[in-house]
């Protein structure tokens, strides 16, 4: 078991090793100078000219393109086979010259991708994304540095600062723990599935208690909360003082924002659009569109979806990575003082239905990534609840050997302790799940009348 998870957990362990990290000043142990000197950049190039941005964006399109090609073993065969070459580089648009990326291809040659002369320590993030296809990413600290420096820039339009606390509504806990408080981390995660009437009031009090402003998570179970608040009380207590929410990780309607307003009188709402993959970055601004940041990546939209190029993975270059998420582009240029671009009216990439537990405690489709990660055989899935207790789920793959076999216990071991020892799933196997138009499906569905 790693570090980190021993350090998310509810036991002796978690506790003393939460500690004795806590000691330690935040910005010591999990801020560092890559953080600071994106995080002044980011905030410098907001004031610069278009033009002064683009001559950036080209000289870090030139310096990743040469890198991928001259340090992977991926890019050099994959541009020569295109008659590619760095050297073809002399504008961004030349950036047509370069072939697009597919999820796939990342897949199938994640290590392949990986800057041969880097010499530091490697760290992995496994994605499941909307057809839950394991996806690993190969990162170094210094590019988690860069991360959440943007992250945060974008948070400071509602008054953010680096360090601040929040109370997360997102993430995976223990089904006995009711909340976790992850002081190191100045986080208090609230576990979203054994969230409900019962507990609701110890939640509130220990939210009160951290004395943290802001709410960070998946809308819809920031809505469960409030709703769950709302239904046993009539309204919050007078003492509830938190009215800034940081929206993330799913799709957002206007009904939640409407929840979260109508509920919190001069409440700030800002919703947030990133992937695991970090080669796009995008966040509301006062008009309530999605900016994104010229200086975190290239991003296109080409056909109402997302190709990105990352300039903060220096370890793995993802160079027009093609997204797919759905939306729809309101203009190329900066809209407003700041040079952020492209701007987006709304995103609409995650279309999954919302699962109920054998208790008939709702599940965000974001949660059910999780038993997919670190899995190798399993290509795709699709998972469907038929009734309280039973589920259908239809797995993609192209082998049928002993590993699968053993994938598919520990699958559906991982899933019980989501819906619940009682709940049952029925496996089917096929070569190809079929996909809609956009190269998606419904990989989280929910097809009971009532629970």
């Amino acid at each position: 078991m790693s570090i980190t998870t021993n350090l998310e957990n509810d036991n002796l362990i978690g506790k003393f090793l939460r500690f004795c990290l806590a000691l330690y000043p935040y910005e010591k142990w999990k801020l560092g100078t890559p953080f600071f000197q994106f995080y002044a950049l980011l905030f410098k190039h907001e004031k610069l000219s278009l033009e002064e941005v683009q001559v950036y964006q080209l000289d870090e399109l030139k310096r990743v393109v040469n890198q991928a090609y001259h340090h992977t073993n991926f890019y050099k065969k994959k541009y020569d086979v295109a008659g590619f070459h760095p050297s073809h580089l002399k504008s961004l648009e030349d950036l047509q010259l370069i072939p697009k990326l597919s999820r796939d291809e990342v897949r199938d040659n994640g290590r392949n991708m990986v800057d041969k002369t880097f010499s530091g320590k490697l760290y992995k993030s496994v994605t499941s994304g909307t057809t839950a296809k394991p996806l690993t990413i190969y990162r170094d600290k210094k590019t988690a540095q860069k991360e959440w420096a943007a992250i945060c820039y974008q948070w400071s339009r509602v008054g953010y600062q680096p360090g601040d606390g929040r109370i997360e509504f997102r993430g995976f806990l223990p089904k006995k723990t009711t909340f976790i408080y992850l002081k190191h981390e100045k986080v208090l995660r609230v576990n979203l599935i054994e969230m409900d009437e019962n507990n609701i009031d110890s939640i509130v009090q220990s939210i009160i208690k951290s004395g943290y402003q802001y709410i960070h998570g998946y809308p819809g179970s920031i809505c469960k909360f409030i709703k769950l608040v709302i239904n046993k009380h009539g309204a919050f207590p007078t003492n509830f003082k938190i009215k800034k929410f940081l929206l993330a990780s799913e799709n957002i309607f206007d009904w939640q924002i409407e929840l979260i307003r109508e509920t919190f009188k001069g409440a700030t709402v800002i919703c947030h659009y990133g992937q695991a993959e970090k080669v796009a970055l995008g966040a509301w601004s006062d008009d309530e569109n999605y900016h994104f940041i010229p200086s975190y990546s290239i991003t296109e939209i080409m056909e109402n979806t997302i190709i990105g190029t990352s300039f903060i993975s220096d370890v793995m270059p993802l160079i027009r990575y093609e997204v797919n998420d759905t939306m729809k582009l309101k203009s190329a240029t900066p809209i407003g003082n700041k040079i952020l671009y492209p701007v987006v009216e709304n995103i609409s990439g995650r279309i999954e239905d919302i699962t109920y537990t054998t208790e008939g405690k709702a599940v965000p489709p974001a949660l059910v990534t999780f038993p997919f990660k670190n899995l190798k055989t399993i290509e795709s899935c699709k998972i469907t609840q038929i009734e309280k207790t039973k589920f259908t789920i239809l797995v993609q793959t192209s082998v049928n050997n002993e590993l699968f076999k053993k994938e598919i216990m520990e699958l559906e071991q991982k899933m019980k302790i989501i819906y619940g020892e009682n709940a049952t799933f029925n496996f089917s196997i096929t070569d190809k799940i079929p996909l809609t138009n956009n190269g998606k499906f419904k990989w989280v569905e929910y097809k009971m009348e009532n629970l």
